[in-house]
């Protein structure tokens, strides 16, 4: 079996999230994220409540403020790896944990990872690290995009012929058109109109 977590690390308290049926969220009944008090048994009682077995594979990810005082019995765990390889946690899933952690706990924060990679950043939010990778990936041309179905790919394929005017390269040169006005108007203040004028 797959164990797949994250452990987020600040002020000597952690939060444990869980990636399951597609979505990341809390490990715990209430289904909502909290931070907890670290005690020294962290890791017995964490296999304990959630049924590790020892021999499963485990993708743990891991987001610390700092590595002093009780973030070391968390991190001081077999499970720990620098640099996670051939794993879920990537930037995408990252980012829903920042998101988790916003919505439940109103706590912003941006995570960085070995590389230097970071997710977006958000204004007044605190920087952690992370051993995921927040790689994302680069972004295609229209061209190397498959047709797709549904609005967003309705209204990225609307987009397609006006490509170079998006991205600023060269574009037909417009022709202008001559216009024509006249002029003509009687000055004599007659009731007649001029040859020129309309009858209104």
């Amino acid at each position: 079996m797959r164990y797949t977590y994250v452990f987020v690390l600040t002020s000597n308290c952690v939060c444990v999230l869980q990636h399951k049926d597609g979505e990341v969220r809390a490990s715990n009944l209430a289904n909502k994220a909290r931070f907890e008090d670290i005690s020294e048994s962290f890791w017995e009682d964490f296999q304990r409540v959630f049924n590790i077995d020892p021999k499963g594979h485990k993708d743990y990810a891991f987001v610390w403020l700092n590595k002093a005082h009780k973030h070391s019995i968390v991190l001081n765990t077999p499970d720990f790896k620098d640099r996670l390889e051939d794993s879920i946690w990537n930037h995408a899933r990252m980012a829903d944990v920042r998101d988790v952690l916003e919505r439940d706990c109103s706590m912003r924060f941006n995570f960085e990872d070995f590389a230097g990679c970071q997710l977006y950043p958000l204004p007044s939010a605190t920087p952690l690290f992370t051993n995921a990778n927040l790689e994302h990936p680069q972004e295609t041309s229209f061209e190397d995009e498959r047709p797709s179905t549904g609005f967003y790919g309705y209204s990225k394929d609307s987009l397609k012929p006006h490509q170079e005017a998006i991205y600023g390269e060269k574009t037909q040169k417009r022709t202008p058109v001559e216009r024509t006005l006249s002029t003509k108007a009687s000055l004599k203040g007659d009731d007649k109109p001029s040859v020129d004028e309309e009858n209104v």
